[in-house]
């Protein structure tokens, strides 16, 4: 069998599904958690019965957008997958630092967690990615 390296166009074709798969993925996740949030909010049904079927799927888009991921960094070559991981490692440090402070916060009555801190994380954690990108293009 030969090597992937001695087949660029090969490679290519691989990373590109592979990075396409992994961005569905994270924007049907992105969409069910927003269609979650907004129909738990706003229709007057049995929170239970909607929240754990909003649970469940934004759970599975979850998932596959995990599976795709790994995916992704398995099909890559050990520079890219040396600057993704280094950049995942970066925000997950951050994230953990602020989520931290923000459970401190939280506990000493000055701000509670509610859905701007959470949106917070959020974006720092696409900050992080970014880097990660970033490096990736250079």
């Amino acid at each position: 069998m030969r090597d992937a390296t001695d087949k660029p166009n090969e490679y290519e074709a691989r990373e590109r599904k592979n990075t396409l798969s992994w961005l569905f993925w994270v924007f049907a996740y992105a969409i069910s958690l927003v269609l979650s949030s907004v129909i738990l909010t706003q229709l007057p049904a049995p929170k239970l019965l909607l929240g754990i079927s909003a649970l469940l799927i934004t759970a599975g888009f979850g998932i596959a957008a995990f599976v795709a991921f790994t995916r992704l960094l398995k099909g890559l070559d050990e520079r890219l997958q040396k600057i993704w991981l280094e950049s995942l490692a970066i925000t997950f440090g951050v994230l953990w630092i602020a989520f931290g402070c923000l459970v401190i916060l939280h506990r000493a009555d000055i701000n509670h967690i509610d859905a701007p801190e959470m949106g917070l994380l959020s974006l720092l954690a696409g900050l992080g990615f970014t880097v990660g990108a970033i490096r990736t293009i250079r």
